[in-house]
């Protein structure tokens, strides 16, 4: 009997580290299903953070993008403003004309490679209600001076008082 019970004993020992071992398996269960379920809303909490992310950067685009046309238009247009004043600025009404020509070096080798082969001056007047003209100027030349003289024309253009000048123009 003695035997039997130090049998017992041993599988009553056994069998509580084994139920301690269930219950510590059980716990490690439940603490990795509640690790699990925080991780998933984590998880779930940051794709919405990453799927609003991406349509405020959708939205940012598309704002940058519509932005494109509105600066190329205002640039045209303060483009246009600061011509306006410029012609304003240097126009005569005297007959007479000094013209500077900024950027001669580009415009030189612009005109040597026939990417733009003239240049414009701003109008000016012939007299305070006269003909309106403006020169051009071919720095590789016209015709035969090309690429060993250059050019200057004259050229008329329709001004706002032609209708009271004399015509055809007999100036010199």
């Amino acid at each position: 009997i003695n035997d039997l019970r130090v049998e017992f004993q041993k599988y009553d020992d056994i069998l509580n580290t084994l139920t301690q071992g269930v219950q510590t398996l059980s716990n490690d269960i439940n603490r990795l299903s509640t690790e699990s379920l925080s991780l998933t809303s984590l998880i779930q909490a940051k794709y919405e953070e990453l799927n609003q992310l991406k349509k405020i950067r959708l939205e940012s685009d598309n704002r940058i993008a519509a932005i494109g046309p509105i600066q190329e238009s205002l640039q045209q247009e303060l483009s246009n403003v600061k011509e306006n004043i410029e012609s304003t600025e240097f126009t005569t009404h005297d007959g007479m004309k000094t013209w500077k020509v900024d950027n001669i070096s580009e415009k030189m080798a612009a005109a040597q490679s026939e990417r733009q082969n003239s240049v414009y001056s701003q109008p000016f007047y012939s007299s305070p209600a006269g003909y309106k003209m403006r020169a051009r100027l071919y720095l590789n030349g016209d015709g035969n001076a090309r690429r060993t003289h250059m050019s200057l024309f004259f050229a008329l253009m329709k001004g706002e008082y032609d209708s009271i000048l004399k015509w055809p123009f007999n100036h010199k």
